[in-house]
């Protein structure tokens, strides 16, 4: 079976030209941030998360996983409970009103995070009208 390589930033990867699948395992961030997601890994699910899925992709199916992998950080993140994974996934959302209310309702009082979740939480309500 031919291969191809195929430029990637880690270097060329060998890929077979019928059907188009590596032939090589090799590291994927969208792989691993479900992997940490099915443990209910949060914390580590958001940090290796640093932006969307193929964000210039209008291929319906990438369309579809993009959707699907936050939804999914959303929710292991609501679920969880974990301040700080809270706090980092509504910061990096920005407009997520369930998002910043779990946090605000999660961080204490002293914690100086916790305004700033109560301001977003009153801007986002009043925006959303």
């Amino acid at each position: 079976m031919p291969t191809l390589l195929v430029p990637s930033p880690a270097g060329p990867l060998p890929v077979a030209e019928t059907p188009y699948r590596g032939s090589v395992p090799f590291p994927a961030d969208v792989v691993e941030v479900g992997e940490r997601l099915a443990a209910g890994r949060a914390r580590e699910a958001i940090a290796l998360r640093t932006g969307p899925l193929l964000p210039l992709s209008d291929a319906p199916w990438v369309i579809e996983a993009r959707a699907t992998l936050e939804e999914a950080r959303r929710q292991v993140a609501l679920l969880g409970r974990d301040p700080d994974a809270l706090y980092e996934l509504a910061d990096r959302l920005v407009d997520g009103l369930e998002l910043w209310e779990a946090t605000a309702a999660s961080l204490p009082s002293g914690d100086p995070r916790h305004a700033l979740a109560h301001a977003r939480c009153r801007r986002l309500a009043r925006q959303d009208g």
